[in-house]
């Protein structure tokens, strides 16, 4: 990791498969480059507070960037997420959102979830909010016509399509959290 104090950018090798848990936690890097080997990316492996810039190689065929999401290709889970101004359009390739997504830049404000994503696990955005200290949520914006499965999450405001308002308050209210979450439609 001293390694990691001085420099500001790394091209992982060709020939390396495997980035470790928190691998890049809160280091100076601000670019990475992941080449075409590389099939495995672990727990919150980038989770930085300042932004980082992620480059894939078009050659490796786990993972891909999208905007400004990097996702793993077979199982559409989103890896990384890259913050520019507070706000997130999840890309249309991601259809799983888990825990240990690693969010570059600090935290969002506003998350904008396409239609794609048909599974949100518990906890998935547990580093994502950036006024999580202060008891207060960011919003979550649902494009999809159907609610994807969730486990739970911690927004206490999600907006969506207004025709698929009964879909996600079912989907809502059946745990835990339901008395926090607040729907709103939108047209």
């Amino acid at each position: 990791m001293d390694l990691l104090v001085k420099k500001t950018s790394v091209s992982i090798p060709q020939g390396v498969k495997k980035i470790y848990k928190q691998a890049f936690l809160n280091c100076n890097v601000r670019s990475i480059y992941l080449p075409a080997s590389i099939d495995s990316i672990g727990y919150q492996a980038f989770l930085n507070e300042k932004r980082v810039t992620l480059l894939v190689s078009k050659k490796n065929s786990h993972y891909a960037r999208k905007e400004d999401c990097l996702y793993s290709k077979k199982s559409g889970r989103l890896v990384a997420a890259i913050n520019r101004n507070g706000k997130l359009v999840i890309s249309d390739k991601v259809k799983k959102l888990s825990k240990g997504t690693s969010v570059l830049g600090g935290k969002f404000r506003e998350i904008t979830i396409p239609k794609s994503v048909k599974v949100m696990q518990k906890y998935w955005d547990y580093d994502f909010y950036i006024d999580y200290k202060d008891n207060k949520h960011g919003h979550l914006t649902f494009l999809g016509m159907t609610a994807p499965k969730m486990d739970g999450f911690l927004a206490s405001t999600i907006y969506v399509p207004a025709k698929a308002y009964d879909a996600y308050y079912k989907e809502v209210h059946k745990g835990p959290l339901k008395s926090h979450t607040r729907i709103v439609k939108v047209k």
